[in-house]
């Protein structure tokens, strides 16, 4: 079939969650950079979930690749489910934003808007990036 040499075949679907926290990095920083976005109250909303969600999910990610689906929940290691990947969202996102913080008061640029978004944004992607590299290379 096609060539393939027993390898697992990784469908578009399975890096959407993936996808959508990288949209969301983006649209965060375009919430916080563009004026008329920024002095509405939709960048509230925006960045609290950024703050409180995006961040863990990415890093839960990249220490959970595997993907729990109807067929594996009958496994003894399927990974962990989506309920319990959403928990766990929420406390990583709140150590990792507070660990930012106390990392960049020791940093000259100190904790302003600015170096928070850029280390927290930065930090992120670079979670996802590494989440969608251990989810590719996952073996079946």
């Amino acid at each position: 079939m096609g060539g393939q040499s027993g390898g697992v075949v990784r469908t578009p679907r399975q890096f959407v969650d993936l996808k959508l926290a990288s949209a969301a990095v983006i649209l965060m920083i375009l919430a916080v950079s563009l004026p008329v976005v920024r002095a509405s109250p939709v960048r509230v909303v925006i960045a609290i979930g950024f703050v409180l969600f995006i961040s863990g999910y990415a890093l839960i990610a990249s220490l959970f690749p595997e993907r729990s689906s109807s067929e594996d929940a009958q496994q003894a290691d399927s990974g962990i489910d989506y309920l319990e990947r959403v928990v766990l969202s929420f406390g990583a996102s709140i150590t990792i934003v507070v660990l930012v913080g106390l990392t960049l008061n020791f940093t000259p640029w100190g904790i302003t808007f600015a170096s928070v978004i850029v280390a927290l944004s930065g930090i992120t992607l670079g979670l996802i990036a590494l989440a969608t590299v251990r989810r590719r290379d996952q073996a079946p």
